[in-house]
């Protein structure tokens, strides 16, 4: 369709000029439709492209394509001969910077021994699973008269098994994440809390104090106005006062004296 598209525009009408434009057009469209159906060879410049520009990797080592055994001076020479065929000033794809980050990337974990621990047993893990399933489902085809699985298959299971588990720790530490970042809102709120109460504290402390100097005053005041209105408050019941019963000055011999009281005889000392 797009070649017959690419020939169509030819028509007798157009200049030379035109015509030979249209020509290299078309030229150009071939020599691309053949470079892309032309297999991409292995370890190319453009097969590390479109492998690392096209798929998400996990693992380091797939990136570099290297064995788990690889030593140091293994992991460097691989950095070294991508470096050759991606660094950007080295290739001219317009996404070259992309690709060579990715190798960057994944030397860089490699040469941090813990991580390069954790990626190692990551994979051998990845590997004994790998072998427990297949000798399992290798067990069940040969009682069912089936051949084995291929071993050029064990690899490509490995790195399955790989992602699995890479998405695994993905996920764990995501919700983690979550976790914690919940962790730190309850804490932020409960130190807002405590910050609250606190400026609240302060605040009727600060407004105590401030009105001390006038309570003091209504205080004296209030005793002041007590002191100049008190009265005595007799408690108790009032006894009358006995009054001795008199004789009435009708009476003889004694005569104004009270009852009981015979003073006669103070008159014959006279």
């Amino acid at each position: 369709e797009e070649l017959k598209k690419e020939v169509a525009i030819i028509n007798p009408a157009d200049t030379l000029k035109e015509l030979e434009a249209k020509q290299a057009e078309l030229k150009k469209f071939l020599a691309n439709m053949e470079n892309t159906n032309k297999p991409v060879e292995k370890d190319s410049q453009e097969y590390h492209l479109q492998r690392l520009l096209n798929e998400n990797y996990v693992n380091p080592y797939d990136v570099l394509e290297i064995a788990l055994e690889a030593n140091e001076v293994e992991i460097k020479k691989r950095f070294r001969d991508l470096s050759r065929k991606l660094h950007p000033d080295k290739c001219k794809h317009e996404r070259a910077a992309d690709a060579f980050s990715e190798v960057e990337k994944a030397y860089k974990i490699l040469m941090d021994p813990d991580k390069k621990r954790l990626y190692q047993r990551i994979m051998r893990e990845a590997r004994e699973r790998v072998e427990i399933e297949r000798d399992r489902e290798n067990k069940k085809r040969r009682k069912e008269g089936k051949a084995p699985l291929p071993d050029d298959t064990f690899n490509i299971d490995v790195q399955a098994m790989c992602q699995k588990l890479f998405d695994q720790i993905e996920d764990n530490q995501r919700y983690f994440e979550r976790v914690e970042t919940i962790k730190r809102r309850r804490m932020h709120k409960d130190m807002e809390k405590r910050k609250i109460a606190r400026e609240v504290e302060k605040e009727v402390e600060r407004e105590w104090e401030d009105g001390r100097d006038k309570r003091a005053k209504d205080w004296r005041n209030f005793t002041g106005k007590a002191k100049g209105s008190k009265k005595r408050v007799k408690l108790g019941l009032k006894i009358p006062k006995t009054r001795m019963e008199k004789r009435p000055k009708s009476a003889k011999g004694s005569e104004g004296y009270s009852m009981g009281v015979d003073e006669g005889y103070k008159r014959e000392w006279k």
